[in-house]
């Protein structure tokens, strides 16, 4: 009859210990989900805090859209999204604006000016 013989049990490293002890079985499908949930997380929370500034005549648009919204009752969310070509910089420094409301089948002509103080004074509005 041969000799047993004796297996020395080898190093394992802390996270097969970890797999073994406590990931393996039923506890494992909530442990990855937990995971998975704060993976997302981070990605969200990332992908909003690095949103490059708005442009001056983004900002315009924007302004301006508010200011329809205020005044005539359309909601902001119904204009086209910003183009960059449907603002233009004035000759006095004011923005003039471009929104069309496809919905309503009617646009409008903003002209807004940026104050010192960073808010926006509507100068002008425009059916077209």
């Amino acid at each position: 009859m041969p000799k047993p013989r004796i297996v020395k049990p080898q190093p394992t490293s802390w996270w097969q210990n970890l797999w073994r002890e406590h990931l393996w079985g039923p506890k494992r499908v909530f442990y990855m989900l937990g995971l998975l949930v704060v993976l997302a997380l981070a990605v969200y929370a990332l992908s909003q805090w690095v949103k490059p500034a708005a442009s001056p005549a983004q900002n315009a648009w924007t302004a301006c859209s508010m200011f329809i919204a205020r005044q005539i009752g359309i909601s902001t969310n119904d204009a086209q999204p910003y183009n960059p070509s449907s603002v233009r910089l004035l000759s006095d420094g004011s923005y003039q604006a471009d929104l069309t409301y496809e919905k309503m089948s009617i646009a409008y002509t903003c002209t807004t000016q940026n104050l010192p103080d960073g808010t926006w004074q509507l100068v002008t509005l425009k059916a077209k």
